[in-house]
């Protein structure tokens, strides 16, 4: 049972049509080799996406409700005949069962924060909370986790703070970690990419 990620994604060259897959690296990563694909007339968008613990079955029963609900041009292939808040307001339904179980509230504060730019009071939230979660996962960080810890990297690098647990930077999930981190830092400096990738050079 692999954790990851179900993703929406829209192309303007397939109107109509949303296409819902999975991944289990990163969504961005999954858009990057659609987009890059020679037979793709114009490169796909990222819609939503949902963090879920056994994403083969996840997306197994998303397919199945949205084809239903929906229509399946192609059986074969991972397009519906649905707009994106349809399959949306579906899937966010339909994947509950499979919702990471370290999707904590406090985590979750602590990343609204980094968002509004209140990095101060968000490294101190994760520093306290992230270390209670990876312990609970058994040491090891969760795709969801992943996703909070480049939140608070964000954070460090947006106050030059240095981050704790700075090893799992170099783990599995690094890539995951660097691109939630350039997400998070696209709403504060026009540089995200180069500010978070000067600032990981230091830690990994």
């Amino acid at each position: 049972m692999n954790s990851g990620w179900i993703y929406i994604l829209t192309n303007t060259s397939m109107p109509g049509l949303v296409k819902v897959g999975l991944t289990t690296t990163s969504p961005e990563q999954r858009l990057r080799e659609l987009s890059s694909a020679t037979g793709v007339a114009s490169s796909f968008k990222l819609e939503h996406s949902f963090q879920v613990t056994d994403v083969e079955a996840a997306e197994a029963k998303a397919h199945r409700i949205l084809e239903q609900l929906f229509g399946r041009p192609n059986k074969s292939r991972e397009f519906f005949s649905a707009t994106v808040q349809d399959a949306h307001e579906v899937l966010s339904g339909v994947l509950q069962e499979f919702s990471q179980a370290d999707d904590s509230p406090a985590l979750r504060d602590a990343e609204k924060k980094a968002r509004i730019k209140s990095f101060s009071m968000a490294c101190l939230e994760f520093e306290a909370e992230l270390p209670k979660a990876v312990n609970a996962n058994g040491g090891a960080l969760s795709p969801m986790l992943a996703s909070y810890f480049g939140s608070y990297f964000a954070a460090c690098a947006a106050t030059n703070r240095a981050p704790k647990m700075a090893q799992l930077l170099s783990g599995p999930y690094s890539v995951a970690i660097l691109e939630k981190a350039v997400q998070i830092a696209s709403e504060f400096t026009n540089e995200p990419e180069d500010l978070i990738i000067q600032y990981s050079r230091q830690y990994r």
